[in-house]
């Protein structure tokens, strides 16, 4: 995580969860305790996946972020990586 990662506002630069503990929560307990950490500190928390990744843009979708930008061919050719945003309460 980034405490100054996006027009001054953090940035979760990565989330991952070992295959045979997905499907239980754990996403669900990293991102949470992403947005608890920063929530006192800032109304805006970001975070990028990758277009080929659908089901990691589902997880994050379902839990309040939207799709703000788009970094077409940023990482691998062909695909981009989009930009997620979440306003923190």
């Amino acid at each position: 995580m980034q405490n100054k990662g996006v027009a001054g506002s953090p940035y979760i630069k990565s989330i991952a969860v070992a295959s045979g503990f997905r499907n239980q929560g754990a996403g669900k307990l990293l991102l949470t305790f992403a947005e608890d950490k920063y929530r006192t500190i800032s109304k805006h928390l970001f975070l990028s996946v990758s277009s080929f990744n659908k089901q990691a843009q589902e997880f994050y979708k379902a839990n309040g972020y939207r799709a703000v930008g788009e970094f077409e061919n940023y990482i691998v050719d062909g695909h981009s990586e989009i930009l997620m945003h979440k306003k923190l309460h």
